[in-house]
């Protein structure tokens, strides 16, 4: 089994509506789901506190870390303000690499 069979498979064990939310997600980005809900990992951004300051006040009901964003189900976030926060990571890593 590859790697993206193993994470396929693993998605599909997860009880829905997690289930859901974790399929949209990993379409787009790192995530973790655990006991609490779902976390996205959001690395190699700098300043710890931006994630917090620039995104977490739209994002709805999710706590937000120096790189991580948790939250109980998509339901709960701004999902636009999420792919922004992963859009921020993505854009200033390409710029990094050019």
């Amino acid at each position: 089994m590859n790697v993206q069979e193993q994470i396929q498979e693993y998605i599909t064990g997860e009880p829905e509506p997690k289930r859901s939310d974790l399929q949209v997600l990993h379409d787009s980005t790192g995530l973790s789901a655990n006991k609490t809900g779902i976390s996205v990992y959001i690395l190699g951004i700098e300043d710890k506190k931006y994630l917090a300051e620039t995104y977490g006040k739209g994002l709805g009901k999710a706590s937000v870390t120096g790189y991580c964003i948790r939250f109980k189900a998509l339901k709960n976030i701004n999902l636009e303000i999420l792919e922004a926060a992963m859009r921020y990571e993505f854009e200033s890593q390409n710029e990094k690499a050019t």
